[in-house]
């Protein structure tokens, strides 16, 4: 079922309303992204995605992260960089989860099997020496 909604963030029956979006469903298959149809302008006229956390850790990890760390391994990024990359995901899980426990939002990266980018830059680098 797809529907519009005016609420710009918040909890619901345990789905998370996101702005940014113009339709809304309260399915994972029928959640429609069109963002090209955003109409900045007119703020009363943006609707939002209501999605489990399921649905929007999954965009986190197939849309927002690949293009964080595009072709980051073939640079010596100093540890403040790497720092700076991880800072961001945490905080993305600090404000999906509302909390500010380091302890539960390493679990809950653990449990969602997302690895920070710092993590995943170095598997990538060790992957790119490889094939030099």
């Amino acid at each position: 079922m797809i529907a519009t909604t005016p609420y710009k963030y918040g909890r619901q029956n345990g789905y998370i309303a996101i702005s940014g979006c113009r339709s809304v469903s309260q399915s994972p298959e029928d959640t429609v992204f069109d963002l090209a149809e955003l109409d900045v302008v007119d703020n009363s006229r943006l609707a939002v995605v209501i999605a489990s956390e399921d649905v929007v850790i999954q965009l986190l990890k197939s849309k927002c992260i690949p293009i964080l760390l595009y072709a980051l391994e073939v640079y010596n990024l100093p540890k403040s960089d790497l720092q700076s990359l991880d800072f961001s995901v945490n905080r993305f899980f600090m404000k999906l989860f509302r909390t500010s426990d380091m302890s539960v939002v390493n679990y809950c990266q653990l449990m969602f099997h997302v690895d920070l980018p710092s993590v995943v830059i170095e598997k990538r680098m060790e992957k790119f020496e490889a094939t030099l």
